[in-house]
């Protein structure tokens, strides 16, 4: 998460007095707004005098209200090459304080004060940027030096209150505080939400910067400020609220994405995290934060061949991090590639670093698929440095695990849920621990925090329903199992192919484009594979060229696809209101898929949708298949889209005692409760929730 830095304001520039007519008018333009008139009065009279040092100065000035700084930037160095004054060296500060050059700023404006030593603007901005870099006593000692009616400006009444509380003096800052905020107002609270956000006080901070909000509520600095301050508040549900909304005012500002997707991995969301990360870098390339996280959360994921490029480009932009050529070290193991050199590179850090537990960690987890000797000697060395390093702990018990030792692996793995209790591979690993140890009403209960942690966990609900079995609950494990199913085991499938954080980063029209080429390019290269056809057959029903949907149809008729292939046909066939063909293709799949449940299940629904009545073929499969919540919900969507509400809020209920947990479950319901009009619209819009 970046920093609060303190408000700095651009103080009025200094023009020295007796400038020559010319840049008298300049001066006079410049102040009503007119900087276009401004820069050409000035120019012309440096074509004449190319020496002018005060039409440099003024030339310099006026740039930087263009924020043509560059230019500003050559323009001063002429100008302090023909001598130095105290205006010159403040408007130079200036200057480098709008580009962000704070440390040749705070140079150049120590130099005013050599020449002047009780100029104002000089002494501000010297306070602004001690505040800035946690000097607040230096802050401070600037303040006092200006002139005692002016340290009651509350601009400066607002620094010393910031300093004051840097500092701890908390009577003298809440008294400021009071002060300032009598004056009320969207601008005042701003400055005192930002002032207090620098000095750490977020709940404080968060309070007036929400009244900005109020006031302005489409303001994307006030919702910006905001968030920041909820998030370092440890408000992280507030702050992602907020900064979603700023996100909406400005969509492609890689600050706030960058800030929202912190928030989101606070909140332990990182695939969402990894899309705005990707989005962030995508739009301002070579910032170091942004390759960081990126690269431990693509890691996080498995995402491990992204993280490997997230790292080096980290690297280029900072090639000194010896922490970051390790975990990109780590990293390459996880994906099998340079195996020997990644494990090179590891062995290394630790000899260099034999202190750092996290090396020692890495080091042995990558080397347990081939060297579980060496691997748990590296563990033991990390958890001697750092006893508390929960992963490493993971790792040891797993080795031990896999050796056929469960109990010496329990000490483990039970240190682990008990430090991490929202760690669901920890909980996993317990509850499949107790499992080999004959407790099964404790890894019941372990796997059922697991779930509760972690609901999308193939590997925690296979677990669970195992030991469920064991303890004889097979009713409920018979649900667990089902929740498996529908979910797949595939979900949980580790490394993932590389390119993931690229395509992230495109825009949802670069991303549909580059969808669209890659599925294009397939079909053409292989026009045999039967998934990139149905992929096909997608695009051409958005694009609404039905007659060549039809010819793709019937080629994958002569391929012979499997019943995933053929339900996933129909459910686009159907979605697209191409109920016939879906009936026709789905009667052709039952005679060589009868005890396929999908294809039974999406058969009566195109029925249904085709005119027909499709109780027969429901009643045929809650009797082959009592136990699957998935014919339950299909059914409960069919008397719903038919006015059946008494049989639809039956079957949902079943559906849900069976397990099912998916959001079409929800919107069935709340159109329920909402007592929606007689619509199949719910029904089609959910096939491809129900058949992803």
């Amino acid at each position: 998460m970046r920093r609060f830095a303190p408000l700095v304001v651009l103080a009025s520039v200094s023009i020295c007095a007796g400038f020559t007519d010319p840049l008298e008018d300049a001066i006079a333009a410049m102040q009503h707004g007119d900087f276009t008139s401004a820069e050409q009065i000035v120019h012309d009279l440096l074509r004449a005098h190319p020496a002018d040092a005060p039409a440099l100065e003024v030339l310099g000035v006026v740039l930087d209200q263009e924020k043509k700084y560059d230019e500003a930037d050559q323009v001063y160095h002429r100008a302090l090459g023909l001598g130095r004054s105290s205006g010159l060296l403040n408007n130079y500060g200036n200057h480098l304080l709008a580009t962000g050059k704070v440390k040749e700023a705070r140079r150049a404006f120590l130099g005013v004060l050599a020449l002047d030593p009780s100029h104002i603007n000089a002494e501000i901005q010297l306070a602004h940027i001690a505040l800035q870099q946690k000097a607040p006593a230096e802050a401070l000692a600037y303040i006092d030096r200006l002139p005692a009616n002016m340290r009651d400006r509350p601009d400066i009444a607002l620094l010393t209150m910031e300093a004051d509380y840097e500092l701890g003096k908390n009577g003298p800052a809440d008294a400021l505080l009071q002060r300032l905020s009598a004056a009320g107002g969207p601008d005042q609270n701003l400055s005192l939400g930002r002032a207090l956000a620098a000095a750490g006080r977020y709940d404080k901070a968060e309070g007036f910067l929400a009244q900005r909000v109020e006031a302005q509520p489409d303001n994307f600095e006030a919702l910006y400020d905001l968030g920041l301050a909820a998030s370092h508040a440890g408000h992280n549900e507030r702050a992602r609220e907020v900064l979603q909304k700023a996100a909406q005012e400005q969509p492609d500002n890689a600050n706030v994405l960058y800030d929202l997707a912190a928030v989101d991995v606070a909140l332990h969301d990182r695939e969402t995290a990894l899309a705005l990360l990707a989005r962030a870098k995508h739009l301002a390339p070579n910032r170091p934060e942004t390759e960081s996280l990126l690269a431990r959360i693509a890691g996080d994921l498995g995402y491990f061949a992204d993280a490997v490029q997230a790292w080096s480009d980290y690297l280029k932009l900072v090639p000194g991090d010896e922490t970051a050529r390790r975990e990109r070290a780590f990293a390459e193991t996880a994906t099998g590639e340079n195996m020997q050199a990644a494990l090179a590179d590891l062995r290394a850090f630790v000899l260099k670093y034999p202190k750092d537990a996290v090396g020692w960690y890495e080091l042995g987890t990558s080397e347990s698929p081939t060297a579980p000797g060496e691997a748990l000697k590296d563990i033991d060395r990390a958890l001697a440095i750092q006893p508390s390093l929960v992963p490493a702990h993971v790792t040891r018990g797993l080795l031990l695990y896999r050796q056929g030792k469960p109990d010496a692996a329990l000490p483990d793995f039970e240190f682990s849920a008990r430090h991490q209790p929202a760690n669901a591979t920890a909980l996993d690993r317990l509850g499949e621990t107790y499992l080999a140890l004959g407790r099964s009403t404790e890894a019941v209960r372990t796997l059922q925090q697991a779930a509760q942690v972690d609901p999308q966990n193939a590997s925690v609900l296979f677990h669970l329903g195992r030991a469920l079995s064991k303890t004889g609950d097979e009713r409920e494990a018979a649900a667990v199992f089902a929740r498996y199913r529908d979910l797949g085991a595939a979900k949980t499938s580790l490394p993932h192919p590389a390119g993931l954080v690229d395509f992230l980063g495109l825009s949802p029209e670069e991303q549909q484009a580059r969808y669209r080429a890659g599925v294009e390019r397939t079909v053409k290269t292989n026009p045999d594979n039967a998934d990139a056809q149905v992929q096909y057959l997608g695009l051409l029903l958005q694009d609404g060229k039905f007659q060549e949907a039809e010819t793709v149809c019937k080629k994958l008729a002569t391929l012979k696809p499997d019943a995933s292939v053929v339900a996933k046909q129909a459910v686009l066939l159907m979605e697209y209101q191409q109920v016939p063909e879906a009936l026709e293709l789905l009667n052709q799949a039952s005679v060589t898929a009868r005890d396929d449940p999908e294809i039974a299940v999406l058969r009566a629904i195109a029925v249904n949708l085709n005119g027909g009545n499709s109780e027969a073929q429901f009643k045929d499969i809650e009797n082959r298949w009592p136990k699957w919540n998935l014919g339950w919900l299909a059914h409960a969507l069919v008397c719903e889209a038919n006015g059946r509400v008494e049989e639809a809020q039956r079957d949902l209920k079943t559906a849900r005692l069976l397990g099912t947990q998916s959001q079409v479950a929800d919107y069935l319901a709340a159109s329920i409760a909402q007592n929606a009009p007689e619509s199949s619209k719910l029904l089609t819009s959910s096939l491809p929730l129900l058949f992803p």
